[in-house]
């Protein structure tokens, strides 16, 4: 009786792990619950790639300094699957901006930056990362369709170049989908308790090719 139902335990796990289709990784925002960028590269019948139109003239200089450069590191080293392509505010599916002082402190405190990741344009939220345990209603397609990146206004009065160039880097990693991975995982752009990593890390690049 055991192994009859250890083999149809096996069974309905394989059934469903082909229906879903979206491993499980360290780094998604919902353990088993896959966020998937809208718009992709399609090469035939293959998903290459995150495709997100981004625009960062919304943020403070200290981070424009550093906006360029993490385009291209999440570009030239995301194994292909991401691709972020600059461009007018109008167009962007993607802003990342500095709120005013007294924006930012309509958030909760305590924290340098807030992705929001929504499957609607800018509605529909898609993961809430002040609680990530919280579901509004109405968000779960697993799609992603836009998504917002701010930044704490102080931030380039306490924050070195290095640390400005980690956070936007790992914060256009949960534009992604990408979250925070758990202790088993050794190098990771997206640690949130270490800024050690500000380039993205083989790791990084598993999980992407997870996703598309």
């Amino acid at each position: 009786m055991k192994r009859k139902i250890i083999a149809f335990s096996l069974a309905l796990a394989i059934v469903v792990s082909s229906m879903l289709a979206l491993p499980a990784s360290a780094h998604e925002y919902a353990p088993g619950r896959a966020y998937r960028w809208h718009e992709r590269g399609v090469a035939g019948s293959y998903i290459t790639q995150a495709f997100v139109r981004i625009n960062g003239s919304g943020m403070a200089n200290g981070f424009q300094n550093h906006y360029s450069s993490s385009l291209t590191e999440w570009n030239n080293n995301s194994g292909s699957k991401a691709f972020f392509s600059d461009r007018a505010k109008a167009s962007a599916d993607c802003l990342i901006e500095s709120p005013s002082t007294s924006g930012w402190v309509l958030l909760p405190g305590g924290y340098d930056a807030y992705t929001f990741i929504y499957n609607g344009y800018m509605s529909g939220l898609c993961e809430n990362p002040i609680n990530p345990l919280s579901k509004p209603g109405g968000f779960n397609s697993g799609t992603i369709r836009s998504a917002i990146i701010h930044f704490n206004p102080s931030m380039t009065a306490y924050a070195t170049p290095e640390e400005m160039q980690y956070y936007i880097r790992h914060e256009m990693g949960h534009v992604l989908g990408l979250r925070h991975p758990d202790s088993s995982v050794s190098a990771s752009v997206m640690f949130n308790m270490t800024k050690n990593y500000r380039t993205v890390q083989a790791h990084d690049r598993s999980d992407l090719a997870s996703f598309y």
